[in-house]
């Protein structure tokens, strides 16, 4: 689990609980002032964590969902303590280094506003612009999330992860097991697909999982884990993490992203999505996303300069329509295919669902399920 090296703090974070919260169990880690941060080289500010106050909304609308209907994010923590090759937010924040926002109760508080005033279903990411869980262990914040959304059933919470950092949430949200959990096709959706079926937790389940929490994965081959998503839990923690949480009531779901075609990519797939499936209990696998790598083209000079060793650039990459570099339209499509064909081999049920692409390969795609 991330323990950084110092803690670099702003004036305005000393007023809330959070910031010392975080003192508290990082007794040994010096804190310093905010300032200081700019003295930092770049290449040590992913071992560090800063402390911050958000001023602007917390509630933002998500555009890189699977088109399912109305999609939200919230980021309570920015950065990431890993080095994920492909990762967007090398190019996408101010800073990458792994920044928590204290006044996660004006998020909580402007959240619970929005969906009380929201009607019909609605998911909320919380893995955008960090790992929603690789700070868990400090910040506690998955668990306050996730019960908050008790109170609002026609709306779904996403916790994206590539960590084993479980067991904080696991202690608050499933102190008991779940009795009659639904399990995939056992009763009928009542709000929908989009709702994927979630009903409200009753009064006696309240220290159990919220039926409208998923807990889900990025889930990427041995080969891939090794050479491309340098600090992240290796495969067998993640399953074994997604077994846990299914075991405890949870639905988890399975990301596939950014699929990336390294020399024997088709077998690597395969034998991961075989190990997902003999792994973790199908019936709580909320469902599958897929999606190709993809990056703008400003980004490609931050990967080589960061890793100028790497060859995840090295594929049959074109620039799209929207303007970021994909493979070409018809080896993302092939490779979709193949593996949702890998993945109902074993989960005959399983909802598949592709993110971040054109329209016109999504069309492509849903007319061959």
């Amino acid at each position: 689990m991330f323990t950084p090296r110092k803690i670099f703090s702003s004036p305005e974070a000393e007023r809330f609980a959070l910031a010392h919260v975080i003192y508290d169990a990082l007794k040994s880690v010096p804190v310093l002032p905010e300032a200081d941060f700019a003295s930092l080289k770049p290449k040590d500010r992913k071992s560090v964590l800063r402390l911050s106050v958000r001023k602007g909304e917390h509630v933002k609308t998500f555009d890189g969902g699977c088109g399912c209907g109305p999609e939200w994010y919230v980021a309570p923590v920015t950065g990431c303590p890993f080095s994920c090759e492909y990762c967007y937010l090398q190019d996408y924040l101010d800073s990458d280094a792994p920044t928590v926002f204290v006044n996660v109760e004006d998020m909580l508080a402007e959240l619970r506003a929005k969906l009380a005033a929201h009607n019909g279903p609605v998911r909320v990411h919380a893995g955008h612009l960090s790992d929603a869980l690789a700070l868990d262990h400090l910040t506690g914040i998955a668990a306050r999330l996730a019960n908050l959304f008790r109170e609002f059933p026609h709306a779904t919470l996403e916790l994206r992860t590539k960590t084993a950092n479980i067991d904080p949430l696991l202690k608050v949200c499933a102190a008991n097991p779940v009795k009659g959990v639904r399990r995939q096709g056992e009763v009928p959706d009542p709000i929908g697909d989009f709702g994927r079926g979630l009903t409200p937790a009753t009064p006696d389940q309240d220290s159990a999982p919220p039926r409208n929490v998923v807990i889900s994965w990025t889930m990427s081959p041995k080969t891939a884990v090794s050479r491309y998503e340098h600090g992240a839990a290796p495969l067998n923690a993640r399953i074994e993490a997604a077994e846990k949480c299914a075991r405890a009531g949870f639905s988890v779901g399975m990301r596939l992203d950014p699929i990336i075609m390294f020399d024997g990519w088709r077998e690597a797939y395969a034998e991961m999505v075989a190990r997902i499936c003999t792994g973790v209990d199908v019936a709580f696998i909320e469902s599958w996303v897929l999606g190709c790598l993809r990056y703008r083209g400003e980004m490609a000079g931050s990967i080589r300069s960061e890793f100028p060793k790497s060859d995840i650039l090295d594929g049959e990459l074109v620039r799209s329509s929207d303007g970021k570099y994909r493979y070409f339209r018809p080896l993302r499509l092939a490779a979709y295919r193949e593996i949702a064909r890998q993945i109902h081999a074993h989960h005959a049920e399983a909802r598949i669902d592709l993110c971040m692409e054109t329209e016109e390969v999504r069309h492509d795609f849903s007319g061959h399920q």
